[in-house]
């Protein structure tokens, strides 16, 4: 990885987003776990201090926004650490859920630099998200590699290359958004191969949505999907079937019962936050600290709720119990900060990208009210790398073409 990022610094970015997977390929170096995705971003910031070593200090003479969005960040992570019960975990979500995408994330902004650069990060996430797609669906339909908690008929869902089914869902989606966006937006830009392939990679994408069965997934992609449309000249007809889909949703059992929180899966959720909001009552300053939920959530759980999880998943709710009241502030703020930056630019400066964010995002945290969105090796850099994108939006590195 090192050879490669020498020669060829933006490729090496492109590797590891391509491979973001591979954070399930796990070994230990001097007793340390690390995971193949580690090592490469690891190896591409070791490049990067080769080749601009000398060159270091003017990325910090004069501070930016990111400064202190990478500076808080840390210092909460850090102060959880003297928090959690689980010190050796917590060590290690540190180090894979903070530090490594702080350094994947300098890194990407001082080499991608044009629009063209967005074209590929957004092509090799397409490839990299089809693959897990075109997997889940085969499992689906085969029921291969299927856990058994998954695997009966008709309720199979399909888990990927992963362990559980939503984890299918938290990759899938956000690139999904990310896919449609381009194909929207940019079809007068991109060659008809592309966008063929684009398509391709949508419909392999929700089909493994569909397979897995992740309905938080779903309606995140539908939320991010409708952003992009807002932004059409369907907007009024997308707004139309919005209020139309809402109504049958409400209406037919099935999804009013999920909508409302009335199935298993909600009855789990409400639990699950109502037993979290309980530890954070007893403990709001700190929460359980880095890797600690586990085992001080079996404290405060509701006796009726016996599944011990590693998240509340919420993503307010995951960031206040990992990272305390620092980590919750430091996610509104960032999230306050991409959604005004990026609707700015969509609105007043009419570029495409901020468009794409702003869908993004918001499939990000409309799934992320009742999943866990962020901590999760693979989910960690992609968060990231949408910052990296935010980052050549506000500095107009990508072109300033009007939406048509």
């Amino acid at each position: 990885m090192i050879l490669i990022s020498l020669k060829n610094r933006a490729f090496g970015i492109l590797m590891v987003l391509l491979l973001l997977p591979t954070y399930l390929i796990r070994f230990s170096v001097f007793d340390i776990p690390m995971t193949l995705l580690e090592m490469m971003i690891l190896a591409l910031f070791v490049t990067f201090l080769i080749q601009e070593g000398k060159a270091l200090w003017k990325y910090v003479i004069l501070p930016q926004w990111y400064h202190y969005c990478i500076v808080l960040f840390i210092i909460a992570g850090i102060v959880s650490l003297f928090i959690t019960p689980q010190l050796r975990a917590g060590a290690g979500f540190w180090k894979a859920y903070i530090i490594e995408p702080i350094l994947f994330f300098i890194v990407f902004i001082h080499t991608m630099k044009t629009e063209r650069d967005i074209y590929r990060i957004i092509a090799v996430l397409g490839i990299s998200a089809s693959i897990i797609g075109i997997i889940a669906v085969i499992q689906y339909y085969t029921g291969w590699n299927i856990p058994d908690a998954w695997y009966a008929l008709p309720n199979r869902r399909a888990t990927g290359i992963y362990g559980y089914p939503n984890a299918v869902g938290l990759y899938l989606a956000p690139i999904t958004v990310l896919l449609w966006s381009i194909l929207v937006l940019r079809k007068t830009v991109i060659s008809r191969i592309w966008y063929l392939l684009g398509s391709m990679g949508v419909v392999i994408c929700i089909a493994g949505l569909a397979s897995a069965r992740v309905d938080g997934a779903i309606i995140g992609a539908l939320a991010g999907m409708g952003v992009v449309l807002l932004c059409t000249r369907w907007r009024f007809i997308m707004i139309a079937c919005f209020v139309l889909g809402l109504i049958v949703a409400l209406w037919y059992e099935p999804t009013r019962q999920v909508l409302l929180f009335q199935d298993v899966s909600g009855d789990v959720r409400v639990a699950l936050w109502k037993g979290t909001l309980n530890l954070l009552y007893h403990q709001p300053l700190f929460g359980a600290g880095l890797g600690g939920f586990p085992e001080m959530y079996n404290i405060y759980r509701l006796p009726s709720h016996i599944e011990l999880l590693l998240y509340p998943h919420n993503i307010f709710l995951d960031f206040w119990v990992e990272l305390g009241l620092i980590g919750l502030f430091w996610i509104v703020a960032v999230l306050i900060f991409f959604f005004f930056h990026s609707v700015r630019a969509a609105i007043k400066e009419k570029q495409w990208l901020g468009v794409s964010l702003t869908a993004v995002m918001t499939c990000v945290v409309v799934y992320g009210f009742v999943d866990v969105p962020y901590f999760k090796n693979d989910l960690a850099v992609l968060f990231w790398t949408l910052l990296g994108l935010l980052y050549m939006l506000i500095h107009k590195k990508s072109q300033n073409t009007d939406i048509r």
